[in-house]
């Protein structure tokens, strides 16, 4: 789905969270094109419309396959390309900007690896069927661009410990935008004015320095 402003030559690819599909943040697209930027949203295979069945394989593979479309179809440069993943997006997010010259980095509420977030949600016992899937925390040692992560203090389904987590380990230019009393669902709409103008800066920023 591809939200355009003719105005812009950023465009922002977004990865939503396992709840849901891409239809449900219509809004959380809208207002990021009302910052400037065209929006291309990625839904999962096996989600909505979207045929296949969800794996952590096919994540990454339908994030490389949104990227090449934004390049090579779209023609967008990578520097003028952010990334942006939510939740479980997080993962797909982190993954394809391992290395690569684009203009930035959101992470909002993001897991650090399964094995954490299985012990998280009081699984712990199950923490070690998790493997090394999604290990986000060894990943974003790889980032080369900008990075934000915002988080809600009172985050149940993936603590604000995990988004630290994530943060401590980048390497590249960060911040962090821990937003006080926040949830896991509601940091965009119930805490707009913070969540977005955190947004709001960093894209800025980023965009003018690439």
């Amino acid at each position: 789905m591809h939200f355009a402003d003719p105005s812009s030559d950023t465009i922002t690819i977004y990865f939503h969270g396992n709840a849901g599909n891409l239809y449900h943040r219509l809004d959380d697209y809208r207002h990021l094109r009302r910052l400037g930027t065209s929006v291309f949203a990625v839904s999962y295979r096996g989600y909505a419309k979207s045929a296949g069945r969800p794996s952590k394989a096919g994540i990454y593979l339908d994030g490389k396959a949104a990227f090449d479309y934004v390049t090579k179809v779209m023609g967008f440069r990578p520097p003028r390309i952010f990334l942006f993943g939510r939740s479980i997006g997080s993962t797909a997010a982190t993954d394809l900007a391992q290395d690569k010259d684009i203009a930035g980095l959101i992470l909002v509420s993001p897991i650090s690896s399964a094995r954490d977030q299985a012990s998280a949600v009081g699984l712990g016992f199950a923490a070690s069927l998790a493997g090394k899937a999604f290990e986000n925390h060894d990943k974003i040692k790889h980032l080369k661009a900008p990075l934000l992560v915002i988080h809600g203090t009172q985050d149940e389904t993936v603590p604000i410990g995990m988004g630290r987590r994530v943060f401590d380990a980048a390497i590249s230019q960060k911040s962090f935008h821990e937003i006080e009393g926040g949830g896991h669902n509601d940091l965009s709409n119930r805490y707009a004015h913070g969540y977005w103008s955190a947004v709001a800066a960093f894209l800025q920023k980023a965009s003018k320095s690439r």
